[in-house]
Order: C-alpha cells, then sequence, then structure tokens
C-alpha cells in the first residue's frame, strides 16, 4: 500500500484527493442512474422519473410578458380604429345615398316623361279644337247668308248654332242647338230647342264623316220639318 502511494505521489496524485474524485464520480453516476431508472411508487408500480425539461411539482411557471402589444385602449390605437371605422361608415352611408338619389332620379324622369307626354297631347289636342272653331267662324258669314244661321261663342267653350227664317210667318223665330267639341276633338250635340228626334242620328253621321257643312244643312232640315208638321197638326 505503501509502494502504491509512493508510486501515486510520483505521478502527482495523492491518495485523500483520488478518494474525492472517486467519490464525486460515483455520486454522478448514481444520479443519473436515478433519473433513468424507474422508480416504484407506495403500491408496488413503476413510476417514470420526471422529465428534465419539465419543472417539478409545484413549480409556477412564469407567464410569458407580452411586449409592445397595442390596445385599443391605447390613445393613439383608439383614435385610428374610430378613424376607420368613421371612414367605412362614410363609404357605406354615400354609396346607400347614391343608390336611393339613382332610383329617385330614375322615377323623377318616368314621371316627368309622362307629364310631358300629357302635356303636348292636351296641347295637340287644343291646337286641333282651336283650329276647328276658327274654321267654324269662318263659315259664320257663309252659312248667315245661306242658310240663315248664326252662330255664338259662350262659355264654357260651347257654340250656339240660331237657324231663323224656318217660320215664315215669324221670320225671327229661333230654333237652336247647343254643341261643343270634347278633348277627344269629337262633336258633341249638347242640347236642341225645339227637340229634335234625330239629334243623336246627326251627330252621329257628323263623327263618321266629319262633313260640318252637311251636318248643319241637315240639322236645318229637321227643324224645317219639325215646324212643317207642328203646321199641319
Amino acid at each position: 500500500m505503501s509502494q502504491v502511494n509512493a508510486e501515486m505521489q510520483k505521478s502527482g496524485f495523492s491518495v485523500p484527493v483520488l478518494v474525492i474524485k472517486m467519490e464525486s464520480h460515483i455520486k454522478r453516476e448514481k444520479v443519473f442512474e436515478a433519473r433513468i431508472r424507474p422508480q416504484e411508487s407506495s403500491e408496488g408500480a413503476l413510476v417514470a422519473p420526471p422529465s428534465p425539461q419539465e419543472p417539478p411539482r409545484g413549480h409556477v411557471r412564469a407567464q410569458p410578458r407580452e411586449v409592445g402589444m397595442a390596445t385599443i385602449r391605447d390613445p393613439d390605437v383608439g383614435e385610428t380604429f374610430n378613424s376607420k371605422l368613421e371612414e367605412i361608415r362614410s363609404k357605406l352611408l354615400t354609396q346607400a345615398m347614391g343608390e336611393v338619389m339613382n332610383d329617385a332620379t330614375a322615377e323623377f324622369s318616368q314621371a316627368h316623361r309622362h307629364y310631358m307626354t300629357s302635356i303636348l297631347v292636351i296641347d295637340s289636342q287644343n291646337k286641333a279644337n282651336k283650329a276647328r272653331l276658327k274654321n267654324l267662324n269662318k263659315m259664320k258669314e257663309i252659312f248667315q247668308e245661306r242658310l240663315s244661321l248664326e252662330i255664338r261663342k259662350i262659355q264654357g267653350e260651347k257654340l250656339q248654332f240660331i237657324f231663323r227664317n224656318i217660320n215664315h210667318k215669324n221670320p225671327e223665330s229661333a230654333y237652336t242647338f247647343l254643341l261643343r267639341i270634347s278633348e277627344d276633338g269629337v262633336y258633341q250635340m249638347i242640347s236642341c230647342d225645339p227637340p229634335l228626334e234625330q239629334a243623336v242620328h246627326l251627330e252621329r253621321k257628323l263623327q263618321e264623316t266629319n262633313n260640318f257643312s252637311a251636318f248643319l244643312a241637315n240639322v236645318r232640315k229637321e227643324f224645317v220639318a219639325l215646324h212643317n208638321a207642328t203646321k199641319t197638326a
């Protein structure tokens, strides 16, 4: 033993130092074996040692710290968020108003076209009626000379036709009827004095032929026939 110590001292090792190193090496081997060897529980079952990566039980793991996380509560972020919302709201409102205005404009344009069409139709009808009244006035003098006819314009765009010289005993005795022109340009006999049984037939004939001169001549004939019938009765 002394010889071994002597040899070890020559090599630069001492017995106490060597013993300490050996004991340290043995402890490390035991710790390593304890980590990799399954342990028995109180019931005799094998329990795997805890993973070196997992913290022991009871240890509180530190929560990760949020760094630079912006929230809506931050003044700058809240202002930007509200600005974006207002921008989106304005775009949606503008789009909706544009669609409403387009629909309203289309409806207004359609109504305006109908209105203008009606105005043009009425205006053309009025012009046609005025032209007919003008022609009747031109014929007035001729009728007065040949048929002893007087034409008067009365309220409501109506014309009164007065025949005379039918009763030779009373040449100034008047036989009259009222005529008007409807909005459709149709001649309508309103009344006759004295009444004529053929008034409806004469009116229909005028509408079919549009021959006003023949119409007046036929009306006078009916008044003459009525006078003669009354005279002989």
